[in-house]
C-alpha cells in the first residue's frame, strides 16, 4: 500500500487530487493537510507514519510549499521521501528553487483529470514502499 500525502489549500484541488488517486489501480492510503503549516503539525506528531510520497501546493497561506519542503527535509525520516511540488505555476525560477531545496519534481496541475491520473500512476507505480 502506498501512502500519500497531499497538502493544499485549495479544496476543489484537494478533491480533484485524490479523485485521480481513486481511479489508479493499486492501494493507496491517503491523507492530507490544508496548508504547510497543519502538514508540519501532523508530521511532527511521534504516531504519524512517514509517508511514501508528498505532493505540495508552492502558493498557500501560513506556511507555503517552499518552506514546507525546506523545514520538513531536515526532520529525521524525512530527507530521503519523494516530494513533488503541485501548481499552477509554470515559473522557470520557482522549479529551480523548489529543486534546489530538495523537491523531487515540479508538477504543473493539469486541467484534464486523465493526464494528472497519469501521471500519477507513473509516479507512484516508480515510488518505493517505505518500511
Amino acid at each position: 500500500m502506498k501512502r500519500v500525502f497531499f497538502i493544499d489549500d485549495d479544496a476543489d484541488d484537494r478533491f480533484i487530487f485524490k479523485a485521480a488517486l481513486d481511479e489508479l489501480n493499486i492501494s493507496i492510503d491517503y491523507l492530507e493537510a490544508h496548508d504547510g503549516q497543519e502538514a508540519l503539525e501532523m508530521i511532527e506528531n511521534p504516531s504519524f507514519e512517514i509517508p511514501d510520497i508528498i505532493f505540495v501546493d508552492l502558493n498557500m497561506p501560513r506556511i507555503n510549499g517552499l518552506e514546507f519542503i525546506i523545514r520538513m527535509k531536515k526532520m529525521d525520516g524525512y530527507s530521503h521521501v519523494p516530494t513533488y511540488v503541485y501548481t499552477t505555476s509554470g515559473s522557470a525560477n520557482e522549479r529551480v528553487n523548489c529543486i534546489t531545496v530538495g523537491a523531487s519534481g515540479y508538477i504543473i496541475k493539469h486541467a484534464r483529470n486523465l493526464e494528472l491520473v497519469k501521471e500519477l500512476s507513473a509516479l507512484l507505480l516508480n515510488t518505493k514502499i517505505s518500511s
